[in-house]
């Protein structure tokens, strides 16, 4: 009976050392799994972290290219403006002025050669200052 009951309690804590070691194995394949999902998990978001910077990265740079560019077309707008509208505006008014000045000095010294009457009205006339009946 001694050997049966030895029996039954050797079996009995085999019995416990089994669920025992099932249950360490059943815990270590949990927490296995915990820190595999865990790691899974910090893997992806480090991944999408990262792929969001390089887009916002990417989206500044070409914002900032984008300003860039606009701003060189201003650069080069106002510098062909300024060369060449106003420098040549300034140079054609400059030249029309000369003109200006020069034809109306010639017709005031026509006017003072001309002692011809009619001529003198052909050229006062010319000029606007009389009116068609005087002609």
């Amino acid at each position: 009976m001694f050997l049966i009951c030895s029996k039954g309690s050797s079996s009995s804590s085999s019995l416990v050392v089994k669920v025992v070691v099932v249950a360490a194995v059943v815990v270590v394949v949990v927490v296995v799994v915990v820190v595999v999902v865990v790691v899974v998990v910090v893997v992806l978001v480090v991944v999408v972290v990262v792929v969001v910077v390089v887009v916002v990265v990417a989206a500044l740079v070409a914002v900032v290219a984008a300003a860039a560019v606009v701003l060189f077309v201003v650069v080069v707008f106002v510098v062909v403006f300024v060369v060449v509208v106003l420098v040549v505006e300034i140079e054609v008014v400059a030249w029309d002025c000369h003109i200006y000045d020069s034809v109306f000095a010639n017709w005031a010294a026509l006017e003072m050669l001309c002692f011809n009457e009619g001529l003198f009205k052909w050229i006062k006339f010319s000029k606007g200052s009389v009116s068609s009946s005087d002609v």
